[in-house]
């Protein structure tokens, strides 16, 4: 097996690929790359034990070939090398790479000695299954915006994945992001390594596939596959929706940039004893923020106040920052008077934030 490939075209192919190998020592095969050549076709292959990511490029000089590559080792020093092309070839079970030199790699072989190819993880797609067309930047909006309030834990498992049907919604039950979007056209739950897989995909079209309960990503050059989250039809969707009916007495408008700036200082102030927490307070002048145990505070001015009422309430300083950073606006549209919660609202995106009680 010889193939010669431009360093710059492998570099993009294995950054993208090595991003679905978890590297866990107690899945073998998460630590390997799989290298195929079919009709002309490269396809590097990964893994980490639950999704799996090819990669592939057409038109390649080179006969059938597969293997098995340490991922990390390979990556690395696809990575780290600055010659114009790169020839791979392969004898005695052994991968030379000829690039700024000449490095020897060998492959996984099997009892008999034989080269061990990664396994065959295709889903075979039914002809009666029609594919959802999804635009990727979508895809990415998704992941952006509604990542920051999914549940990091597993004592509620369908909280650590997106849930899509008419909107998009995600939450640890104190953090909710509603996004007004309706991707699939279908209800469908995604784990956030699945989606994070997702935002690799270079080309704007995209072609999902649901097979059961396997979805699949499929592009010119890649494809991801996997399983959704279980147990979607747990999901608390009525119970967050009703959430958007919370009445907000007040409004206001305030620069982001200013607010962000003013929480990273008073962050300096907060302590352990603080339990993480500042104070808004809502004044004539503008949206003060304090600190709860010593003296630092700051006054944001509204650039917009609609129903102004006084109104103090405590956040959790990293949730609000958290929620804040997932918006692409320039300005916080935010809502607040319930006792229960504050709303920020960025045109088809609403967040609610549960207050922290008052000890």
């Amino acid at each position: 097996m010889k193939i010669d490939i431009i360093t710059t075209e492998l570099k993009d192919m294995v950054a993208r690929a090595i991003k679905g190998a978890s590297c866990n020592k107690i899945l073998p095969l998460t630590n390997y790359m799989g290298f195929e050549v079919v009709d002309n076709t490269l396809y590097l292959k990964t893994t980490d034990g639950l999704h799996y990511l090819t990669v592939c490029k057409d038109k390649v000089k080179c006969e059938d070939f597969a293997c098995m590559l340490p991922v990390q080792t390979f990556a690395k020093l696809v990575n780290k090398t600055t010659s114009e092309h790169i020839i791979l070839t392969v004898k005695d079970g052994v991968l030379t790479v000829k690039g700024n030199g000449y490095y020897h790699i060998e492959l996984v072989l099997d009892e008999n000695g034989d080269i061990l190819q990664f396994p065959d993880t295709s889903i075979e797609i039914p002809e009666d299954i029609k594919a959802v067309k999804v635009k990727q930047p979508i895809l990415q909006a998704v992941f952006d915006i509604c990542t920051a309030s999914l549940s990091k834990t597993m004592e509620n498992a369908v909280l650590t994945g997106y849930f899509f049907d008419k909107n998009v919604i995600t939450t640890d039950s104190i953090k909710l992001c509603v996004y007004s979007v309706n991707v699939f056209k279908r209800p469908a739950l995604l784990s956030v390594e699945m989606l994070k897989l997702a935002t690799l995909i270079p080309e704007e079209d995209i072609s999902v596939y649901f097979v059961d309960n396997d979805v699949i990503f499929k592009t010119e050059t890649m494809e991801i596959a996997g399983a959704q989250l279980e147990d979607i039809e747990t999901y608390p969707v009525e119970e967050l929706e009703s959430f958007l009916e919370t009445e907000f007495p007040s409004n206001c408008v305030v620069n982001k940039g200013l607010v962000l700036s003013a929480l990273d200082r008073l962050n300096i102030f907060v302590s352990e004893y603080d339990k993480n927490t500042i104070k808004l307070v809502f004044t004539k002048d503008g949206m003060k923020i304090i600190s709860r145990r010593t003296k630092a505070e700051e006054t944001i001015p509204y650039m917009e106040s609609e129903s102004f009422e006084e109104f103090e309430c405590l956040v959790d300083i990293q949730q609000f920052k958290d929620q804040l950073n997932a918006l692409a606006t320039d300005s916080i549209d935010l809502s607040y008077g319930s006792p229960q919660a504050i709303k920020i609202v960025e045109g088809k995106v609403v967040q609610i934030l549960s207050l922290v009680d008052e000890e």
